[in-house]
């Protein structure tokens, strides 16, 4: 009985061997298409992505969403880079302990310009307010110097000592700060 399998199989050799060969070249025929669109499919996919890319960075959660992505991106690449996500913090911790100081020091910087300001605007104040005795002085002795000051028995000497008065207050204004 095997022979006689063995008997067929041997005599039908050439028709197997074209069955397959009509097999292999319809399947070769399909798949071989299917391939050629599977890569137009992704270059037309590639393009797209190209294209949405484009569109999301014109509009504002785009730019975002791009940026988290490349953040993402950039942050694997320092993981690899830096042997690992424990080193990639201890890294971080450093650069962060860094900006700290900077922030730190820029707190004191702003300090010490908001004292200075603040100094500017204090004199700018007494020194107005030194014009204003000054010239209010300068009007009493005005009238001490006509026959209407005399009458009330007001004398001059006003404008000098607004002026020492004020001088005293500006002194005293610094010595409080200091």
């Amino acid at each position: 009985m095997l022979r006689s399998v063995i008997d067929g199989l041997v005599g039908s050799i050439d028709v197997l061997i074209a069955s397959v060969g009509v097999a292999v070249v319809g399947f070769g025929v399909r798949y071989v298409g299917a391939m050629a669109l599977s890569v137009a499919a992704t270059a037309n996919l590639s393009r797209s992505l190209i294209v949405l890319r484009g569109a999301l960075l014109k509009t504002g959660i785009g730019v975002l969403i791009v940026g988290a992505g490349y953040l993402v991106t950039k942050f694997v690449e320092l993981i690899q880079k830096a042997g690992g996500f424990g080193e990639v913090m201890v890294l971080m911790g450093g650069v962060a302990k860094g900006v700290w100081e900077k922030i730190s020091a820029g707190a004191s910087y702003m300090k010490a310009s908001l004292a200075l300001v603040f100094n500017d605007i204090e004199y700018a104040w007494l020194t107005i307010m030194q014009n204003m005795q000054a010239a209010f002085g300068r009007l009493l002795d005005s009238i001490a110097s006509t026959s209407i000051g005399g009458l009330l028995g007001i004398e001059g000497g006003f404008e000098d000592r607004a002026l020492q008065q004020s001088g005293i207050a500006i002194g005293s204004s610094v010595a409080i700060r200091n």
